[in-house]
């Protein structure tokens, strides 16, 4: 009997060193996965902080252009951003983003608008295109418009750039 409790206790000594060779291999692979994880979470964190930082260069850069520029979706023409010059055509943000440029008004000649739009279809993109623009306040601005067609987030959209040749045309 004592022989056997002996066995046994050797067994039950080995079964528990087993055991806590287990527990401890678990412990250093939960460790070592969190440390992969905390590696995975701070070259995230640093890429969304990169990506808001380019966000905000971007972002200045729109809005210190010396042009108006719109960017207009293609199937609707809703208006889906315009920067700071265009604000100065006396428009408000609200009152063009999701709206269409024609129904604004802008365009005082509706011909030159689908000779622009059948040149951008054509070419995919315009030059110096000589149109004037309508001004909230009903002004007639000169001005040169040149646009691009680009895919942006999987949509097809227009980038519009206007430029006041006002003092030019006076000039002339």
């Amino acid at each position: 009997l004592g022989h056997f409790i002996l066995a046994m206790r050797e067994w039950y000594q080995a079964e528990l060193a087993g055991r806590l060779e287990n527990l401890r291999q678990s412990h250093q692979d939960l460790t070592d996965a969190l440390a992969r994880s905390e590696t995975i979470m701070a070259e995230r964190e640093l890429a969304e902080r990169r990506l808001r930082e380019g966000e905000a260069t971007l972002r200045k850069i729109f809005d210190a252009a010396p042009d108006d520029i719109a960017i207009v979706r293609v199937s609707d023409g809703a208006t889906l951003e315009v920067n700071r010059e265009f604000l100065k055509t006396g428009y408000t943000r609200e009152e063009v983003l999701g709206v269409s440029a024609r129904s604004l008004g802008r365009w005082a000649d509706p011909q030159r608008r689908r000779e622009i739009v059948r040149e951008l279809r054509e070419h995919g993109t315009v030059r110096n295109f000589e149109a004037d623009l309508r001004a909230k306040n009903g002004r007639l601005v000169p001005s040169l418009v040149s646009a691009t067609l680009v895919e942006l987030g999987g949509v097809q959209c227009v980038i519009a750039m206007s430029r006041d040749i006002t003092e030019l045309k006076k000039i002339q």
